[in-house]
C-alpha cells in the first residue's frame, strides 16, 4: 500500500483526534482536516482589520462568541448590498452576510477573520 494512502479507519481516527482538538481550540479543526485530506493549498486566516475580500462570493468566516471563542461558517460577502438583495442589505457596503428562509438576507457584523474556500473535490477519472 502506498504510504500516502490511509485506510478509512485511520481517517476516522484522525478526524476524531481533530474533533477533540477542536474542542480545545476550534481554529485547529480546519488545519487538522486539511492535514487529514492532504489539501494542497493551506489558507491562512485573514483578520478583517488587515483587509476584506476583493471580490464578492462565499468565504469561510470566524466570528466571536465571547472571549477566545469563535464560530465558523460559510458566509457570503458583497461589496455593495444592493447587488445581493434590495431590502435586507440595502445601503450595506463591504458586508459579510447570511441568509435565513424566514427573514431573508442579513448582515453579519461580528466577523473577526475570513479565508477563501478551498476548491471543491475533483471526481476521479476511472
Amino acid at each position: 500500500m502506498n504510504d500516502d494512502v490511509i485506510s478509512r479507519n485511520e481517517l476516522r481516527e484522525k478526524a476524531m483526534e481533530c474533533g477533540k482538538l477542536a474542542q480545545q481550540d476550534p481554529r485547529l479543526l480546519v488545519v487538522g482536516l486539511g492535514y487529514v485530506v492532504n489539501a494542497p493549498t493551506v489558507y491562512q486566516w485573514i483578520s478583517v482589520r488587515d483587509g476584506l475580500p476583493e471580490t464578492d462570493g462565499n468565504y469561510l468566516v470566524a466570528y466571536t462568541l465571547g472571549i477566545d471563542q469563535y464560530w465558523m461558517e460559510v458566509s457570503g460577502f458583497c461589496k455593495n448590498g444592493k447587488d445581493v438583495c434590495e431590502y435586507g442589505l440595502a445601503g450595506a457596503k463591504n458586508t459579510f452576510y447570511g441568509y435565513d428562509d424566514e427573514y431573508g438576507y442579513y448582515p453579519i457584523n461580528y466577523v473577526a477573520h475570513w479565508m477563501p474556500l478551498p476548491e471543491p473535490p475533483k471526481e476521479d477519472a476511472e
